[in-house]
């Protein structure tokens, strides 16, 4: 796992970010810790977001997270978690919850995406997979966020 931080924030110790990566994996799938590929979070700034949201979405918006999945077997990389703290802490009090709660939120979303949970396209999908990150929010919180 890798930690990128793009910003001129102090992001890597907000959370215990490698610690909820892992319980996250742990919780919903076991193989992808074992696998020998390895996972980049990375910090960007809302403009980074934004263009990055544009070329891959379609949408000219900045975002909170992004994820991309890599599907080639020849890959070193399974994956990247693009998050933007600029804009996770202006959300974070519109649902109720301090920064680090909200990036919590979001680093968990993010990867449920790269293992293939969806919630755009599908209520159904919608419900299960915030569902999941509820429940990973709530162990992940009792254990790492209530200590902070």
């Amino acid at each position: 796992m890798n930690i990128i931080n793009d910003t001129d924030e102090e992001i890597v110790n907000a959370i215990p970010i490698y610690d909820i990566i892992y319980e996250v994996l742990k919780m919903i799938s076991p193989k992808l810790l074992s696998a020998e590929k390895e996972m980049n979070v990375v910090f960007v700034d809302k403009k980074t977001i934004k263009d990055l949201n544009l070329q891959f979405r379609g949408k000219n918006s900045e975002t909170d997270v992004l994820s991309f999945s890599y599907d080639d077997e020849d890959d070193e990389i399974f994956g990247e978690v693009i998050i933007c703290p600029e804009v996770i802490r202006l959300q974070a009090p519109d649902f109720g919850n301090s920064f680090e709660k909200e990036l919590t939120y979001m680093l968990i979303h993010g990867i449920l995406h790269l293992a293939g949970y969806e919630h755009e396209n599908d209520p159904e999908d919608a419900k299960e997979m915030l569902t999941i990150q509820e429940e990973i929010f709530n162990v992940i919180k009792t254990k790492y966020i209530d200590k902070t």
